[in-house]
């Protein structure tokens, strides 16, 4: 059986969670004594309701706009008349339909006036296992790779004259939007962001595959040794759209954005260039010993695809992989020469 103090305590905290999904910044904000402490669980701290109020706004407009937290009713240990403790476990569901964040939260309540009101809060939130979506962008990235290579064995890109390009943009406009698309999602379950950011991250990749496929294509014909336009193309596409992958939580200073850009940036295109490369020799030589046994089933054209198309996906889903993982190791360097 509860005390009455114990039920308003949880009263309290079930209308805190209301003012939280609905998104009424002020309201979870005078859930808080005017000199009321927050340590975010994303290290952010904030005194004051004013602080809060501002902190709350940005997380539920900016951060987590339209997010739903779930609450347990949690449990009380009574410390003196007028101090308690308050904790349970809470779960945010995002808006956009991406994993669900699940926690604890931790709460030192004051009785202030008849009224229990939060002193000092300490949300926390758990670790979500990466690794599946983490994976999802290297097999995304396959995926792109093969049509990409498909378009361009289709399309002739390497004979003059060619057999027509239609394949080859196609094939490529959808390879690119895969790719970018998985990478997209990824960022946007792992770090979360605002329609501003999420629009930056896919009209950085648009503009990275129109690069990559329309010099990729001119210096392919422009060039003595064309081949070469077909690898730095893809490249150079892959450091426009790595800039603009912005794994950042809101919100980040302009010069978190910066080293951002730069990292993903320099992440990005040296693992497309990289790959590319390897994939290219690799795609030659494998077609030279398949082509022949190939072409009386498939005919002269698509007898190529097979040679040129596994080592394409092999290496567009190293290419991922090396990406994200560099990114991440010059994150970490940045931090700790910080």
């Amino acid at each position: 059986m509860k005390t009455d103090d114990e039920q308003a305590i949880l009263n309290e905290t079930a209308a805190f969670a209301e003012a939280w999904s609905r998104g009424d910044a002020r309201a979870a904000a005078l859930s808080y004594t005017e000199d009321g402490v927050r340590l975010g669980a994303f290290g952010d701290r904030q005194t004051g309701r004013t602080e809060i109020q501002a902190s709350y706004a940005r997380l539920l407009h900016q951060t987590m706009p339209d997010a739903v937290v779930k609450q347990e009713p949690g449990q009380v240990r009574m410390l003196t008349p007028e101090l308690a403790i308050w904790q349970g476990g809470i779960e945010i569901i995002p808006s956009n339909g991406g994993a669900a964040l699940k926690g604890h939260v931790v709460q030192v309540m004051k009785k202030v006036d008849g009224r229990w009101l939060v002193l000092e809060a300490h949300p926390k939130l758990f670790p979500i296992d990466q690794r599946p979506k983490f994976w999802s962008v290297a097999w995304a990235w396959a995926a792109a790779w093969v049509l990409v290579s498909i378009g361009q064995m289709v399309s002739g890109v390497y004979n003059l004259p060619n057999y027509g390009l239609m394949a080859y943009y196609l094939l490529g406009f959808a390879g690119w939007a895969i790719g970018a698309a998985g990478t997209i999602r990824y960022l946007h379950q792992r770090f979360g962001a605002d329609a501003h950011r999420m629009a930056l991250r896919a009209a950085g990749w648009a503009a990275g595959a129109l690069v990559a496929l329309w010099f990729g294509l001119f210096w392919a014909q422009t060039w003595d040794a064309g081949f070469l336009g077909l690898i730095l193309g893809p490249a150079l596409g892959a450091v426009i759209g790595g800039a603009f992958t912005l794994p950042l939580r809101s919100p980040a200073s302009p010069a978190a954005v910066l080293r951002a850009c730069l990292r993903g940036a320099i992440s990005w295109g040296a693992a497309f260039l990289v790959f590319q490369v390897l994939a290219f020799y690799a795609g030659y030589i494998l077609t030279q010993m398949t082509v022949n046994l190939l072409a009386p089933i498939l005919g002269d054209v698509w007898a190529t695809v097979p040679g040129w198309a596994l080592p394409a996906g092999f290496g567009g889903f190293l290419a991922a992989l090396l990406a994200l993982q560099a990114s991440k190791l010059l994150h970490l360097t940045e931090r700790a020469e910080d």
